[in-house]
């Protein structure tokens, strides 16, 4: 899986939280990503019910060019996963950003689909080069519409910017929307505009074919040599003695 653009998809929805809509959302978002004309260049791979230990594992792992998290965030600017009992576990800014700079070997973006991720993303955007995260509380529907339109731009060829703008202007026509435009955050020196899929390297050209095999003559053998001598003698014989006894040169 080197060769794709590899999203880890964490989702948590504790029991003792507002129920979401994960599984529609990973549906979707997934179902974008196979209609797209570069669909070969990405994989997702999903972490539900995510702990913080299953959190480690996904970025240690699966070494992931997207981080996308959905499910809760606190007025504490917190995202919310969960304990070994299904509980809520918040997890604070400084420690989601410290966690991530360990293992960010092909991390570009960051995107959280939850209330209050603001926090959240600027403290990654001290390690990443794009992030988005809002101030307020999200709609469930809105996060839903914004993640596969989100994902059908990238999937599409588009820049980071315009995947991101084009599904924040989607769910604001839709009258659900979810993002402003400042909660996008872009690194100095970062290309928001640059095509996403060329965050992958080229893949080396193939080598050229080797040439033809030269065909060498093959050396007559002895027993032709030996045709061809007696065939001579043969022929040196019946000229000598042909005419009036006068020998005949060739």
């Amino acid at each position: 899986m080197s060769n794709k653009i590899k999203i880890l998809y964490l989702a948590a929805n504790p029991i003792d939280t507002g129920h979401l809509q994960l599984q529609e959302e990973a549906r979707d978002l997934e179902e974008r990503i196979r209609q797209g004309p570069h669909r070969e260049a990405f994989a997702v791979i999903h972490f539900l019910a995510v702990r913080p230990r299953d959190l480690l594992r996904g970025l240690q792992e699966v070494r992931p060019h997207i981080l996308h998290f959905s499910g809760h965030g606190n007025e504490d600017n917190e995202i919310v996963l969960q304990d070994e009992q299904g509980l809520s576990c918040p997890v604070a800014p400084r420690d989601l950003a410290e966690l991530v700079n360990l293992f960010k070997t092909n991390l570009k973006l960051a995107l959280l689909v939850s209330c209050f991720g603001r926090k959240q993303a600027r403290a990654l955007h001290q390690v990443l080069d794009f992030t988005v995260g809002m101030t307020k509380p999200i709609s469930d529907a809105g996060a839903v519409s914004f993640s596969a339109a989100f994902y059908q731009v990238l999937v599409a060829g588009g820049s980071v910017r315009q995947a991101f703008e084009g599904a924040r202007l989607l769910t604001r026509i839709e009258g659900r929307p979810v993002f402003e435009k400042s909660d996008l955050l872009i690194r100095d020196g970062a290309d928001a505009d640059k095509p996403f899929v060329e965050v992958l390297p080229p893949l080396p050209e193939a080598p050229p074919p080797p040439p033809p095999p030269v065909e060498t003559p093959k050396p007559p053998s002895r027993h032709n040599e030996a045709v061809t001598t007696l065939t001579n003698s043969s022929a040196d014989k019946v000229l000598t003695m042909a005419g009036d006894g006068n020998t005949v040169h060739n």
